[in-house]
């Protein structure tokens, strides 16, 4: 008995306790139950604000991140039903917290829920279906293919729920799953939210009785036409549906890397202070939809034609479009086969920008050396190229050329890059905006990331005073960059000046250019190294009306004959007109690049063609290579401004204290730590004779070969008049050339010697006086 006792106790106790535990879930908002109805509410609503924000891209995180991708993943389209849903069921929880519901049929809302599954199978149906119209093929091929799975992943249509839905429809009524998914539909959401059947089959009714009412009108109506008393209405002809069966695969870019392409001279910075983006071509849907609405635009205008194929670059993409044929029927009534003229597709560039809704199309008629069309279309997602992947790329390698310069990417997405020094100049034009600046940015990046300011040396000219000065600092610069247009010339004549110096150093180890010259003076160590320099103006409009005719005058010889010194030109200008790119400038620079313009005029000012009105701008261009007949679409290199510190820190850091090695290139100062530009003493000496007599240097050239000084003299050695000659001979000596008028007709002194720098004395301050 003491044994049943000792079992029977811990079993009436564990009965006591299960009853507690009962009562006290059954006492409803006051018991443990609606504490969890509390909080299951409250989390419901968190969720429901968390995933309104995720879904709109408003918090950024990886949990919210991860959430948002949940849900399209899962639900498409219809992701944002799910925080529609989870708010109304946490609010429904609330309200029966505090008492304001007492009773909610939960089977409504099951049927609600059910109803929105049937509906994001609906929604993925017909994604199905467009995509069947799009690729020309049946939609049971459509859903029984890996296709509508795919495009469910990446969140479009129905997403995973829809797509089980379609599949679970489809297995159970093979012909049509749509009637079957909108019976479910319709039954689910008319049980949810309680509409009353009679009021759902009034609208049918209405209908019929309605369509009843048509056909008797439209009897008497038949009937009235055939008594003569009314003219039949003539109604619009649907359009002919064309039977397109189109279908491209879209590749991933594959640049081919140079093989040592990370190999670098120890001198050189590493590319990793470069940015290095990635480039994606836009999906396969797109292309395939906008080669259909081209084939079927040209169609309805009578112009059959077909797209065999495309190439896709970071801005552009070119479709190749083969002329086809027409039937015309001659003077002697046969139908005779005729080929579509190019004219005919180039004169539909606006129609075919309407119905693809893009701003611009250009049409290339044809494309060089192909037998095709291009139908130049806008991606709809810009990429910008990055300098690294140009850099590293094999056809940049293949150059093998100091003064190789990216250009960017062409249509096909394939690199795009140039030789400086086999230009030997280039010029770009543009509007403001155009990326003109952009370009010249990373070309100067891209010469000083490959050349050591031992090789290479840079001018910049900016009187924008904006774009440039970004690269003050830097060791490869010759001054700083200048911004005064005052100073701009005598920055200009420096280059004559220095060009002329280098052709005599040429003349005498006898070289015919730069390189040869170098490695001559390298055996024999006799002279120093040259470096290669390049001149760039980011703005020459503002030159010219300045100082045309100096400007003009010393741009063409410097495009003339600087090439075999190593001299090269790099002239922007944001209105190409013929009074600022005049013939003489522009039979100068052969090779062109366009970026977007305002006019046809001024392309073809700039390229000798159209073309380039029809550009996006932001680096999309038309580059004319000085060997090619036609110009070529490019998207040009972005550099940024973060990338260009980077690379001015380096050399900064590498070379604190550099001058240039030629000390009579750079004419630097004594003292290192001053960058004095080599144009400064001749800016100097520009500003003496400023105000003085056009013939001044003339003169002091004839006092000093003859070592005495007269009005005289001048005269017949100047061929001027006397008060001319006085003239000059009062500024000699205000200049401190010659002395003081002596007593008794006495031609005055010479105070300069043979070898004196008269003009230079003069603005250093010492007249010579001894």
């Amino acid at each position: 008995m003491v044994r049943s006792r000792v079992k029977r106790k811990p079993a009436s106790r564990r009965a006591e306790f299960r009853t507690e535990v009962s009562n006290f879930f059954l006492e409803g908002g006051e018991g443990l139950l609606g504490i969890w109805q509390d909080i299951v509410g409250i989390l419901m609503l968190a969720l429901a604000i968390a995933s309104v924000l995720a879904l709109l891209g408003l918090s950024v995180g990886a949990w919210t991140g991860s959430l948002a991708d949940l849900l399209f993943t899962w639900l498409g389209w219809g992701a944002v039903l799910f925080p529609v849903s989870i708010g109304l069921i946490s609010l429904v929880l609330l309200a029966r917290s505090f008492g304001w519901l007492d009773h909610v049929k939960w089977r409504r809302v099951i049927a609600l829920e059910l109803s929105v599954v049937f509906l994001l199978g609906l929604v993925h149906l017909a994604l199905a279906a467009e995509l069947a119209k799009d690729h020309g093929i049946s939609q049971s091929d459509v859903l029984a293919g890996r296709q509508l799975l795919l495009h469910a992943v990446a969140g479009q249509g129905g997403g995973k729920v829809g797509w089980a839905v379609v599949l679970l429809a489809s297995n159970a009524l093979p012909r049509s799953p749509v009637s079957l998914l909108a019976l479910l539909f319709t039954i689910s959401s008319v049980y949810g939210l309680g509409i009353s059947w009679k009021l759902v089959f009034e609208p049918f009714i209405f209908l019929q009785r309605l369509l009843s009412s048509s056909d008797s009108a439209n009897t008497e109506i038949s009937t009235a036409i055939v008594s003569g008393r009314r003219k039949p209405e003539s109604r619009p002809r649907k359009p002919r549906r064309i039977p397109y069966e189109r279908r491209f695969v879209v590749e991933a870019y594959r640049d081919k890397l140079a093989p040592n392409a990370k190999e670098r001279a120890p001198m050189l910075p590493d590319l990793s202070l470069l940015s290095n983006t990635a480039t994606r071509k836009p999906s396969e849907r797109d292309i395939n939809r906008t080669a259909v609405i081209i084939e079927r635009t040209l169609d309805e205008f009578g112009v059959p034609a077909n797209v065999i194929d495309f190439r896709s670059g970071p801005t552009v993409t070119q479709f190749a479009v083969e002329p086809g044929y027409t039937e015309r029927s001659g003077t002697d009534g046969v139908s005779r086969r005729q080929k579509v003229r190019v004219s005919q597709i180039s004169n539909l560039a606006s129609d075919l920008a309407l119905a693809l809704r893009v701003g611009r199309v250009r049409i290339q008629a044809p494309v060089p050396g192909q037998s095709y069309v291009g139908v130049e279309v806008p991606n709809r997602d810009k990429v910008f190229v990055s300098l690294r992947s140009i850099i590293e790329s094999e056809s940049f390698f293949k150059l093998n050329s100091p003064l190789a310069i990216a250009m960017g990417r062409d249509v096909s997405g394939a690199p795009a890059v140039a030789d400086l020094a086999s230009m030997p100049h280039l010029l770009i034009a543009g509007t403001t905006g155009s990326g003109k600046s952009v370009c010249i940015a990373s070309m100067v990046t891209c010469l000083v990331i490959n050349n050591t300011p031992d090789d290479l040396r840079v001018v910049m000219v900016d009187p924008k005073k904006v774009e440039l000065i970004r690269f003050n600092g830097l060791p490869h610069l010759l001054g700083q960059v200048e911004v005064e247009l005052e100073r701009i010339i005598g920055t200009l004549r420096w280059a004559v000046a220095e060009m002329n110096r280098r052709y005599r150093k040429f003349e005498e180890v006898s070289a015919r250019d730069l390189s040869e010259y170098n490695r001559k003076v390298k055996r024999g160590h006799r002279e120093k190294h040259l470096p290669r320099i390049v001149v760039v103006i980011d703005e020459l409009a503002d030159l010219m009306m300045m100082a045309q005719d100096e400007t003009e005058k010393t741009l063409i010889r410097l495009a003339q004959m600087a090439r075999a010194t190593g001299i090269h030109l790099v002239v922007a200008t944001q209105r190409p007109s013929t009074d600022i790119v005049t013939g003489l400038i522009k039979a100068n620079f052969p090779a062109r690049a366009s970026f977007a313009v305002s006019s046809s005029v001024d392309s073809r000012v700039v390229l000798d063609t159209v073309g380039a009105e029809s550009l996006l701008g932001q680096g999309d261009m038309l580059y004319l290579a000085p060997d090619a007949a036609a110009p070529s679409r490019i998207q040009g290199v972005f550099v940024s401004d973060k990338e260009i510190r980077k690379v001015v820190a380096y050399w900064e850091n590498q070379n604190p204290l550099h001058h240039s090695s030629d000390e009579e290139t750079s004419e630097a100062p004594a003292d290192p730590q001053v960058n004095e530009a080599p144009w400064e003493q001749l800016l100097a000496r520009q500003a003496v004779i400023e105000d003085k007599d056009v013939q001044i240097t003339q003169a002091i050239e004839v006092v000093r070969r003859h070592g005495t000084a007269s009005a005289s003299l001048l005269q017949r050695r100047l061929k001027v008049g006397y008060p001319r000659a006085a003239r000059l001979i009062d500024e000699l000596e205000e200049m401190g050339i010659v002395g003081e008028l002596r007593p008794g007709g006495k031609t005055r002194e010479v105070l300069i010697s043979s070898d004196d720098d008269p003009i230079g004395m003069a603005a250093d301050g010492s007249h010579g006086d001894e």
